[in-house]
């Protein structure tokens, strides 16, 4: 007997939250996906929105939240990150002197100055 659309909805979320846990951005947004042919929740688009920050993937993260803004207009946590993606995005939006170095954020001073000469 096939499964329930609904009971293939709640087994991807709890896997969405796992992926979560275990910081498989990838694997949240492919699941993500997929249970949201099945339905909509809005904590559902907020975890998919935080893999694409942690992603650096601001817009669509500012999209995903935003659907769950439509869906729950008093969801806090949309609401916060959000306003979280859309300040990470102004600041990627200048000019970014550790990417244009080759270099990590968390680079040591030598190793800048190294790539820098």
């Amino acid at each position: 007997k096939p499964l329930q659309p609904s009971v293939i909805f709640e087994a991807k979320k709890l896997q969405v939250a796992c992926y979560l846990l275990v910081e498989d951005y990838g694997a949240v947004i492919r699941t993500a996906d997929e249970a949201l042919q099945f339905g909509t929740d809005s904590e559902l688009y907020c975890d998919k929105a935080e893999a694409l920050v942690a992603l650096d993937h601001f817009e669509d993260a500012v999209h995903s939240f935003n659907e769950a803004l439509q869906i729950d207009p008093n969801n806090k946590r949309a609401q916060q990150g959000k306003d979280h993606a859309l300040k990470r995005k102004k600041v990627q939006d200048k000019r970014d002197y550790y990417k244009i170095l080759g270099v990590s954020r968390t680079a040591s001073d030598d190793e800048i100055k190294s790539a820098y000469r």
